[in-house]
Formats: structure tokens, C-alpha cells, sequence
């Protein structure tokens, strides 16, 4: 399987890319144009048959090496037949718009788009894949552009793009089509069904052959413009010369506006979440209470204080919850120990129950003795 992968991204004298493989291979891309980087790849599709998962690592002048943010990217090679050609933006780090892909902004659960497209797997020879935040739950990503299989730019019925995790997703059969064909994404409404709008920015195109030109600029920081290019800028082949199979198109976020997100929360540390089945402090078993608590008097957003292991000393000094002992270890402090133990093992408990209650029933965290206690029962449960 022969791979091409083209970058765009506008560099300086000094500056390249470098493409990270998922099994640890790490490639350096060839300059193609001020706009442009590439490279060709034979691939055994056999070695991924999950998939393959790439980043891109941007080389600075200077020598810094900046890897993107993760962008999601993930090639089934065994999709295609012999060749497959694939358009990716870089993903800065910087990039706003990661913020908004991260759990806490995508707990809602977003519904696949009931896509209109009907292309056959034999018939597919382009892949959009394209990413969106902060849509509405009604709402999905249409495209549209020049040409009968882009719609030819009908509002009314645009191709209704597939969610498939980050990526919402277009698969269609443009082999009878004319190059150059320009295409945008847009916001369609499932309820209304109706047309909201498109996104920012002059129209996305697509040349004959294998080449590409785009309009959005990153830099390496996550600063976005536009630029109108003419597609002399970038070498290409005439659209009357064979085309590759399929082409995949990773386009990163889609232009929309970002919506101004504001979200009252509140911090608290878990040694605070102290309940009538505490062990004489708040337990990560406390948590969901406090969700609970949040979400009927409306905060939508939870800060603890750090939970990481800080047990040093066994005293009072371990109780700085900036004192981690390991960045990964939580602290056993916070152990239900209900929870481990079990029924099970519920009766190694009994002989801790009136200093369960005596340590709960303290107007402070006796941090020493509800610490000794968790390792008292810990140990027993373990052996």
C-alpha cells in the first residue's frame, strides 16, 4: 500500500516536519512548497490492522521540536486497494478550538448524523473528515461545494456528515467530477431542517491530481488566518491525468465561530467532602455527591485540590496536598475502605467502627489517625 501524506502548513527558511508513526517510526517530510510538505510511504497493511495512528513533530530553526495536539488521525489501510493520498492540516498545541474536544465539554452524547450520502464502499474516492465543537444537540456538520456530488450548493439539501468520535465524516464518489471543485462546511439542524449557515472563510478546494491547495494558515503557536492563494503556488497535475483510488481529507476544525462558554464551578479539596459514612475525611467514593450537589444548584464545573499520594513522613507535614510524592499515585487517605473490602471481607471493619465514628465526628481532619487507620485495614485487606 502506497501512502502519500501532504501537510499543509506555511514554514520559513530553517523550518520542517517530521511524521510520527504509531509503531515508534519517526520520518522527516520533504519541502514541497512554502505551503506544502510531503511524503510517500510503502506500507504493509497488514502491520496495522487497527488502524494507523500518526501525529506530526514541527522543527523549528532553532532546533525546539514541537509535537501537535493529539489530532485524532487514524489511517484503515485495508479500506483502500493500492494507493491513498492524505490531506492533513498540522494540529497545534495552541489550537483553541483542543480545548473544547477535551471530556468535559463532550459528555453530551452526540448522535450520528443521518447521513444522506449513499456512497457505496466500491464508489468512495474521497474522505472529508472534518471537527466541530460546541454544537448543539440538534445540530450536525453538512458540506457543500461545486459539483452534482457536492450538491452543486444547495441549502436545502447539503450531505449531512457522520459523527465518528472527534471526527464528523463525509464519504463520496467524486470520480466523474470536473476539477477544481470548491466545497465548505456548514451547520445543519435536524429538528428545523434547515440550513444554518457556513463556516468562516473562503472556500476549501480541491485540485486535479494529487496535490491540494487550501486557504487556512497555522502557525506552530495555534494562530489561524486566511489567505487567497492562487493554486499555481503549489505544483499540480492537470485533472485530465489518473487520479489516485481515494483521497482522505483531514481538515481539522471546521471554521465555525466559537461560541463564548462561561460556566460557574466550584473548588474544594476531597479531604472536605466528609459524609455521615466517612472514615474521618472525604472520600473519592464522595465525589459523586458533590456532582449531584452542583448540578441542582446550576455549577457546571468541579476543582479539587490535588489528590496525589503525599505520604513521606506518615505526620501531619504529609498532609500539604502540594507535596506530591509521584505525579501518577492517589492518596490511599481517600480509599473507601467499604468499597474495597466487600461484603466479603466486611467483617474485618467491626473492630474499627467506634473510631470510625469518633475520627467522623471531629470538626477538623484528624490527618495522622485517619491515615494510620486506612493503612491499618489496607494492609489487612491486601494480605
Amino acid at each position: 500500500m502506497k501512502v502519500h501524506f501532504y501537510l499543509r502548513y506555511a514554514t520559513k527558511f530553517g523550518e520542517s516536519f517530521s511524521l510520527c508513526l504509531s509503531d515508534g517510526q519517526r520520518i522527516p517530510l520533504e519541502y514541497l512548497s512554502d505551503d506544502y510538505w510531503h511524503l510517500s510511504l510503502e506500507l504493509d497493511a497488514k502491520h496495522y490492522i487497527g488502524g494507523l495512528a500518526y501525529t506530526y513533530e514541527f522543527n523549528a530553526a532553532d532546533g525546539l521540536q514541537k509535537p501537535e495536539a493529539d489530532p485524532g488521525r487514524r489511517l484503515h489501510l485495508s479500506e483502500f486497494k493500492d494507493e491513498v493520498a492524505v490531506y492533513d492540516y498540522f494540529n497545534p498545541m495552541g489550537l483553541l478550538e483542543n480545548v473544547f474536544t477535551t471530556q468535559p465539554f463532550r459528555a453530551r452524547e452526540v448522535l450520528p448524523g443521518a447521513g444522506t450520502h449513499k456512497a457505496g464502499a466500491n464508489a468512495v474516492s474521497h474522505i472529508f473528515k472534518v471537527k466541530a465543537t460546541m454544537l448543539e444537540a440538534d445540530e450536525v456538520v453538512c458540506l457543500l461545494g461545486h459539483g452534482k456530488a457536492l450538491r452543486n450548493w444547495d441549502l436545502a439539501a447539503p450531505i449531512l456528515l457522520k459523527n465518528n468520535g472527534l471526527w464528523w465524516e463525509a464519504r463520496l464518489d467524486l470520480s466523474e467530477e470536473e476539477f477544481p471543485l470548491g466545497y465548505k462546511y456548514g451547520v445543519w439542524n435536524t429538528r428545523t431542517n434547515k440550513f444554518l449557515g457556513f463556516e468562516d472563510g473562503g472556500n476549501r478546494a480541491i485540485y486535479g491530481g494529487r496535490y491540494t491547495v487550501h486557504d487556512t494558515r497555522y502557525t506552530a503557536d495555534g494562530d489561524q488566518s486566511t489567505v487567497h492563494r492562487e493554486p499555481s503556488t503549489v505544483h499540480r497535475e492537470p485533472s485530465t491525468v489518473h487520479r489516485p483510488p481515494s483521497t482522505v481529507f483531514h481538515d481539522n476544525f471546521a471554521r465555525f465561530p466559537l461560541k463564548n462558554w462561561k460556566g460557574a464551578g466550584v473548588a474544594i479539596p476531597v479531604f472536605s467532602l466528609r459524609s455521615q459514612k466517612s472514615w474521618g475525611v472525604g472520600e473519592f467514593t464522595d465525589l459523586p455527591l458533590l456532582a449531584d450537589w452542583a448540578k441542582t444548584v446550576g455549577l457546571k464545573l468541579l476543582q479539587l485540590l490535588p489528590i496525589n499520594d503525599t505520604s513521606a513522613t506518615h505526620t501531619w507535614t504529609d498532609s500539604y496536598p502540594y507535596a506530591a510524592i509521584s505525579a501518577f499515585a492517589l492518596h490511599p487517605i481517600y480509599v473507601n475502605l467499604e468499597q474495597v473490602a466487600g461484603k466479603q471481607q466486611a467483617a474485618l471493619l467491626k473492630p474499627y467502627l467506634k473510631t470510625q465514628k469518633a475520627l467522623n465526628a471531629l470538626e477538623v481532619v484528624d490527618y495522622e489517625a485517619v491515615l494510620q487507620l486506612n493503612w491499618d485495614v489496607i494492609r489487612q485487606l491486601y494480605d
